[in-house]
């Protein structure tokens, strides 16, 4: 057995389709495309299911990465739920989070007010 076979290897999630060897990277692009092209009008949930290590946190990266591919990308924000505990914590957490992937560059200050004041009141 050579050194590479005997090599323990990371079980990260690939953050690049060019990585991809399960096939994962033309349903990423897909599901990307869809998102950039087909906005609602209203609020939309996209649910990505799968047991553990099935590669779920792999089509995220994919699809988040196609999407930062295309003209005019949309804004992303990443929020793990998994790393707060209680929901006030949640709550707070994820408000922080939301304002702060919002670019600084004034586009977006009043939004980033007011998520801050909704997160005050909500936590």
């Amino acid at each position: 057995m050579s050194s590479e076979e005997s090599e323990l290897r990371s079980d990260s999630a690939l953050e690049k389709p060019e990585y991809d060897r399960l096939g994962y990277g033309d349903f990423a692009e897909d599901l990307a495309e869809t998102v950039h092209t087909r906005i609602p009008s209203n609020e939309f949930i996209i649910g990505i299911y799968g047991q553990w290590g099935s590669g779920k946190s792999t089509i995220l990266n994919f699809v988040e990465y196609e999407l930062r591919q295309k003209e005019n990308p949309p804004v992303i924000t990443k929020f793990n739920p998994w790393w707060f505990s209680g929901q006030s914590d949640l709550i707070e957490k994820f408000f922080s989070q939301l304002s702060a992937g919002l670019d600084t560059g004034g586009e977006y200050d009043e939004i980033r007010d007011k998520l801050s004041k909704l997160a005050d009141g909500l936590s």
